[in-house]
C-alpha cells in the first residue's frame, strides 16, 4: 500500500489479455462501436490500461483525459471529438454534466453509470472481433490549449506506436539493453509508452 492508500495490483501480459478481451466484450454489449470516440479519464490504476486496450481492440477510438480535467474541459471534449462513452472513477463522474451517451464507472457505483469492474469481471474472456486495419482510426489526443482552445490530434492504429518508436531510438538514444519507465499522466501521449529493452511496446 502507497501514501495514497493505494494496493499494489500486480498483472501479467497473460491477465492482462484477459482482462481486455473482457473489457472489449463489455463495450460491444453496451453499444460502443468501431469508430465510435470514447473519453478515457482515470488516474494511474489497471482499469486505465484495460479499457485502453479494450477498446483499441475493438476498433474504438479512446481520447485519454488527465484526471485534472474540469467539468468545463470535459464538456468541450465530449462536444467536440463527438464523444459517444465516458470511461472514468467517481471524482470524474461528478463533473460529467448532461451527457447522454454511454457512462462507465470504475471503482464506485452511481445511478446511471455501468460498473466497469463488475461489467469485465462478468463478460466473456474470449471476445473476438474483426481486426483493425493500420490506417484506422487509434487514438485522439487533445492538445494542453496553452495557446487557445485544446486541438484534437488523431493518430491511427499505425502512427502512435511508430511515434513512440522513433522518440525512444532518436530522442531517448534509448538502447538495446535499456529499460525505460515512463511517469507520463495517463492524459497525455507518453502515458501509454513503455520501453523494455530498447523496443517500445504499447502495455
Amino acid at each position: 500500500m502507497d501514501d495514497a492508500g493505494q494496493v499494489e495490483q500486480k498483472l501479467s501480459f497473460r491477465q492482462l489479455a484477459e482482462c481486455f478481451h473482457r473489457a472489449a466484450g463489455l463495450f460491444d454489449t453496451l453499444g460502443v462501436r468501431r469508430g465510435h470516440r470514447v473519453l478515457v479519464t482515470l488516474p494511474r490504476v489497471p482499469q486505465w490500461w484495460i479499457a485502453m486496450l479494450g477498446l483499441t481492440k475493438l476498433g474504438a477510438v479512446p481520447i485519454p483525459g488527465t484526471p485534472l480535467l474540469t467539468a468545463k474541459d470535459i464538456r468541450y471534449r465530449v462536444e467536440t471529438a463527438e464523444v459517444s462513452a465516458i470511461i472514468t472513477d467517481g471524482e470524474g463522474a461528478a463533473k460529467v454534466e448532461d451527457f447522454e451517451g454511454i457512462r462507465l464507472l470504475v471503482g464506485a457505483e452511481r445511478p446511471g453509470w455501468t460498473n466497469f469492474d463488475a461489467g469485465v469481471r462478468d463478460a466473456a474472456p474470449d471476445f473476438d472481433c474483426e481486426p483493425t486495419r493500420s490506417d484506422d482510426p487509434g487514438i485522439i489526443y487533445f492538445t494542453s490549449g496553452t495557446t487557445g482552445p485544446p486541438k484534437m490530434v488523431l493518430h491511427t492504429q499505425a502512427s502512435y506506436g511508430l511515434g513512440h518508436r522513433l522518440t525512444g531510438e532518436l530522442w531517448l538514444d534509448v538502447k538495446p539493453d535499456d529499460v525505460h519507465w515512463c511517469l507520463t499522466d495517463t492524459g497525455w501521449a507518453k502515458g501509454r509508452l513503455r520501453i523494455c529493452h530498447g523496443r517500445p511496446r504499447q502495455v
